[in-house]
């Protein structure tokens, strides 16, 4: 009420665990959330209830180094800018709150990089030490996926880096790295990827973009439906043995998202080799014969060769566009090819395809 009375139709309800509220107020984006008041963690029904206990938390460190609070601002600038900050499920990055105990952690942002250019795989870090050093003994196996374990100052059963996967980790890494060796503000701007940038990378290999108009709705379930895409395309690339020498895909939060890859030029063998059972497994090795009935024996296993269904991956990723697994997640999508000589483009829409 106090919202719509403030700003009226602008207001718009948003769904999820406990519904919120945004609006766009001269040309900036706000979200409300509500909490309850609580005391304690324990208290919470909800995890954003929790949200005020962690910036008393966080004052109170800043308190004793004021000078904390600029550099929080300049380590979610520099994740932002490297595509490793957010950690809706589409992203998979650091949160504003994983990067608020990290600085506190470590008592600023460039011995936040120092430290995590060394990071390990799996890093694990107890900053109120709630552990006692057992972390990995104590804390939910649930809870121990993501290659940073972060222990929750507020709520200790919980991994406040959960949603941070290997590809960002890794990222945020090589860039601390980079930035350590040759700092320059370059570090703190995103940087646009350009058609003519991607032409340019291919080099004399094989150029993939696939442009998508997504669907309407909630940015979080709208990213994640893009998300997967990509994930279909990339898995199935892998299956049939495409090794990607470059891939993303990036989104305007609005009605254009591409996805790029990049690969070899050159055809995969004919033919490849299917693995089969062991020739001692009579049952499983006589269905393997009757599926291949070319097999031989090699150190006691039966192998099968088989025509390659796909050995360049154009063909590939054209079949995928017209799946129902990519039209249910998108509103048209089509594909340019860029090779050395040539360009072909593919459009797929949910009611028609088309070929140029």
């Amino acid at each position: 009420k106090v919202l719509r009375a403030l700003f009226g139709s602008a207001v718009v309800r948003l769904h999820g665990s406990r519904d919120y509220f945004s609006l766009v107020h001269e040309s900036i984006q706000y979200e409300f959330v509500p909490v309850l008041r609580i005391a304690l963690p324990k208290d919470a029904q909800n995890i954003t209830d929790a949200s005020p206990l962690h910036v008393t938390w966080v004052q109170k460190h800043l308190k004793k180094n004021p000078a904390l609070a600029d550099d929080i601002i300049l380590a979610k600038a520099f994740c932002k800018a490297q595509r490793v900050y957010g950690a809706e499920s589409f992203l998979k990055g650091f949160s504003g709150h994983v990067l608020d105990i990290l600085i506190i952690h470590y008592q600023g942002f460039v011995p936040f990089l120092e430290h995590a250019q060394n990071w390990n795989d799996t890093e694990v870090i107890d900053h109120e030490n709630h552990h006692k050093g057992r972390v990995r003994d104590e804390l939910n196996a649930s809870k121990m996926h993501s290659p940073l374990i972060l222990v929750d100052p507020i709520q200790p059963d919980r991994n406040a880096a959960a949603a941070l996967d290997n590809s960002n980790y890794c990222a945020f890494k090589k860039a601390a790295h980079d930035f350590l060796a040759k700092p320059s503000l370059s570090f703190f701007a995103r940087k646009k990827i350009t058609l003519a940038q991607l032409r340019k990378k291919k080099g004399t290999n094989t150029l993939l973009v696939i442009e998508v108009v997504p669907p309407e709705g909630k940015k979080d379930v709208v990213g994640c439906k893009l998300l997967k895409i990509f994930e279909f395309f990339t898995a199935s690339l892998a299956e049939h043995e495409f090794a990607p020498l470059g891939q993303g895909w990036e989104w305007d939060g609005k009605n254009h998202a591409f996805i790029w890859l990049i690969l070899d030029s050159l055809p995969l063998p004919a033919s490849v080799e299917i693995p089969g059972p062991p020739v001692t497994n009579a049952i499983h090795a006589a269905r393997f014969k009757k599926a291949h009935p070319r097999t031989t024996a090699r150190k006691g296993r039966l192998y099968a060769r088989e025509p390659r269904p796909f050995r360049t991956p154009e063909p590939l990723i054209t079949s995928l566009l017209t799946t129902a697994y990519v039209k249910e997640r998108c509103r048209s999508i089509s594909l340019t090819i860029y090779t050395k000589t040539r360009k072909k483009t593919m459009r797929v829409s949910n009611n028609s395809n088309s070929q140029q």
